[in-house]
């Protein structure tokens, strides 16, 4: 996760209460020490993928930014179908 700013709006409604937004498979236990860390949270669900959004805003549901793994070194998409069989 970047360690960018949190956006004081959201750019939809204006609304202050912007949360940032977790991916991955979260416990209960750890949910009280992320909302310290990070302030406001949503949980955007178990795999995160280049370019789902950071920012949520609980007022009118609007999700936003652009999450970047820029330490990754993925392999170029070839197109090609994986073959199992």
């Amino acid at each position: 996760m970047d360690d960018k700013p949190r956006p004081a709006n959201c750019p939809k409604c204006g609304g202050s209460r912007v949360a940032t937004i977790l991916y991955g498979l979260i416990p209960e236990s750890a949910v009280e020490p992320l909302s310290e860390k990070y302030g406001s949270i949503s949980f955007g669900g178990c795999c995160v993928g280049e370019g789902d959004p950071e920012w949520s805003c609980p007022d009118c549901r609007h999700r936003w930014g652009s999450m970047h793994f820029p330490d990754l070194d993925l392999p170029e998409d070839d197109g090609d179908l994986i073959d199992f069989d």
